[in-house]
């Protein structure tokens, strides 16, 4: 994620996504470890072989 390999992070200035990604760390140290929450989150993808 930090590479923003996902083009909607592209629209994000530099200071705006380097903000989110230390809540998103904050975020994830705060969360106990013996109860971990769900992400749930839609994608449409394709996945495509070479035969």
């Amino acid at each position: 994620m930090a590479s923003r390999p996902q083009s909607k992070f592209a629209r994000l200035a530099d200071a705006e996504f380097q903000q989110d990604l230390r809540r998103l760390a904050a975020d994830a140290h705060a969360e106990p470890v013996n109860q971990p929450t769900a992400v749930t989150e839609r994608y449409d993808i394709a996945v495509l072989a070479a035969s």
